[in-house]
């Protein structure tokens, strides 16, 4: 936790009101205190279950259906390398030449699926 606050350069304060955590458990989670506290132990049940699984199934699944299994199911070896992507742009992250190439092979690798699964 703290790593990620000095590369955002957020104050406790400021780092707890945006993730929605008090100042204290900001403070104990940099403190290698990681057990959630009260009310959080739900909120993170919560996200995972609604957010992650089920509203994300769902426009997953209409995706799906809207443009095909074939061409649309290559989309997500891709999420991965979107990951590093966004992990490089807003946490700068390192990105070495190695992962750039791995990540350009399988872009190559999914158009060309993407192209002869028409």
């Amino acid at each position: 936790m703290r790593a990620i606050r000095a590369k955002t350069k957020l104050s406790q304060d400021a780092f707890a009101s945006v993730f929605g955590f008090t100042v204290h458990q900001t403070r104990q989670g940099e403190q290698g205190r990681n057990r959630p506290l009260g009310a959080m132990r739900g909120r993170r049940l919560a996200y995972v279950s609604l957010f992650s699984m089920l509203i994300g199934f769902v426009f997953w699944y209409r995706g799906l259906a809207q443009g095909g299994i074939a061409g649309v199911g290559q989309l997500q070896l891709l999420q991965p390398f979107l990951g590093l992507i966004l992990a490089a742009a807003f946490l700068h992250e390192p990105v070495g030449w190695p992962i750039i190439a791995i990540a350009a092979g399988v872009v190559l690798c999914v158009g060309g699926a993407k192209r002869f699964a028409a």
